[in-house]
């Protein structure tokens, strides 16, 4: 179960977090199959909301981060948001699946304004939706977020990395989505500046 929060601007000017939903994943093949794979309090809007923006615009590490690297990072789910604070990293935010929507992108241009960058690295799984530029998830998301004028990179899933014990090694296949990886790679790969 995950708190959805957003953003709502005070009487004094000041943005403050509010709850919007709670977010929990069906345990059972039968409730996926009834309900979806992520259940909701109805009325909720998925396709209008970033998962953790809240934290992204106002957490002081957050606006740090984003400064150092010069971008936040997009991923699909809670569930990577999660890995990544577990990991330190606080420039992130979630577009609840393989997707962005147009109404999305207003949420983009304050998290931009709020932490002073233009550029976006896409994270998305390795799965069909994430991994084939040609399909859904990478290709249409950066399609919107430049579309919107912002600068947009995609997490490679077929960089090799350099180990001075073995050479070149690829992400592991067994590897499918960010919170696949563990706290100490996502973190290595922050200190690399991959991500």
């Amino acid at each position: 179960m995950f708190q959805v929060r957003g953003l709502k601007e005070g009487e004094d000017g000041l943005l403050r977090p509010v709850i919007l939903t709670h977010t929990g994943r069906a345990t059972t093949a039968e409730q996926e199959a009834s309900h979806g794979k992520w259940w909701m309090y109805s009325g909720f809007k998925k396709r209008c909301e970033l998962y953790n923006l809240d934290l992204a615009v106002l957490d002081p590490e957050a606006q740090s981060q984003a400064a150092a690297t010069g971008h936040a990072l997009i991923v699909e789910g809670c569930f990577d948001v999660a890995k990544l604070y577990a990991a330190g990293i606080r420039n992130v935010v979630a577009t609840f699946g393989a997707h962005l929507s147009e109404e999305q992108l207003p949420r983009f241009a304050l998290l931009a304004e709020r932490l002073h960058l233009q550029r976006f690295l896409l994270w998305y799984d390795r799965d069909q939706a994430g991994t084939d530029p040609e399909r859904q998830g990478f290709r249409q998301a950066g399609e919107a977020l430049q579309g919107a004028g912002f600068e947009v990179e995609v997490f490679d899933w077929s960089r090799r990395f350099l180990s001075p014990q073995r050479g070149p090694v690829a992400i592991s296949g067994a590897i499918g989505d960010p919170c696949d990886f563990t706290v100490a790679q996502l973190g290595w790969l922050r200190d690399q500046g991959v991500i």
